[in-house]
């Protein structure tokens, strides 16, 4: 059980530098990192309902997992070549591809959400 422990310990400390590396290291997820405490504070301002914060942190946790995973597979791919390579340009276009599309989809919640508290205030 103790082995067990450990492992898990390891685990999360290990997740932890990852997201450390990402937040000094990557621009872009610090910029969505920002946006998602913009939307928080919007949401705390506006009082969201709970189905409403449920949405807002799923596609919030879902934009930055998917930029943590685009850093991933392009970590993955510089490790092994520097050379501009069609196949790895691909790999990585298809991953940045994600993280548009994610992005996309969390500003459409973020805008069917915070739609009707806007045009509430005019």
């Amino acid at each position: 059980m103790n082995r067990w422990r450990t492992s898990r310990t390891r685990s999360f400390l290990n997740a932890f530098s990852g997201l450390w590396f990402n937040l000094r290291n990557e621009p872009n997820f610090l910029v969505q990192l920002i946006i998602a405490m913009v939307v928080v504070i919007a949401g705390i301002i506006l009082s969201l309902n709970r189905s409403e914060w449920i949405l807002i942190a799923l596609s919030i946790g879902a934009v930055l997992a998917a930029e943590a995973m685009n850093t991933a597979v392009e970590k993955i791919c510089d490790r092994f070549t520097e050379e501009e390579d069609p196949i790895v340009k691909r790999i990585k276009d298809s991953a940045a591809a994600a993280v548009l599309i994610i992005s996309f989809t969390a500003a459409i919640v973020g805008v069917l959400i915070f739609w009707p508290y806007v045009f509430g205030l005019f």
